[in-house]
């Protein structure tokens, strides 16, 4: 888990840092986690903004 969050920490940054605006990195990991909370399947868990972990 620790491995895929790194990693998905590392895209977040080079397509910021891709399209000049590292400063984007924290909207950019939001869009990606609303795109993924709507593909997610009922009954599956996410952890909200705040951390706390849900069933959708």
């Amino acid at each position: 888990m620790a491995d895929d969050n790194r990693d998905r920490q590392a895209v977040y940054r080079e397509i910021a840092i891709a399209n000049n605006h590292p400063e984007w990195e924290a909207q950019i990991r939001e869009t990606f986690a609303k795109q993924w909370l709507q593909q997610a399947r009922p009954g599956w868990y996410y952890q909200d903004a705040s951390g706390a972990w849900k069933q959708k």
